[in-house]
């Protein structure tokens, strides 16, 4: 352990905060490859990693892009929702008998 990283081990042990590494190093992962080249929403925090995984961030409630239904956070949830009824309505749509229960 070099000097400037025990000191600032123990200026965050003592200040009960996070080590400066923590803070400022991202997460190194691959990037999902189910994002490249789709529209998204997600949590703002999360629009740096939306980007690095090739697909455009959109700060919107509920945004549909082909089959995939996003949203932001648990407050979208109702436009969310919504959404994704309506696709699941257009792609497998019920028919009379199903709804009447009869099997």
């Amino acid at each position: 352990m070099t000097a400037t990283s025990s000191a600032l081990s123990a200026t965050s042990s003592t200040r009960r905060s996070p080590s400066r590494s923590c803070v400022t190093r991202r997460w190194h992962w691959p990037p999902p490859v189910c994002l490249k080249g789709r529209r998204t929403a997600a949590y703002p925090a999360l629009e740096p990693d939306v980007t690095a995984a090739g697909a455009t961030y959109v700060d919107s409630d509920a945004v549909v892009d082909g089959e995939m239904v996003s949203a932001r956070a648990w407050p979208d949830h109702p436009s969310w929702m919504r959404e994704f009824i309506r696709l699941l309505q257009k792609k497998a749509p019920v028919t009379s008998k199903e709804t009447a229960g009869v099997r």
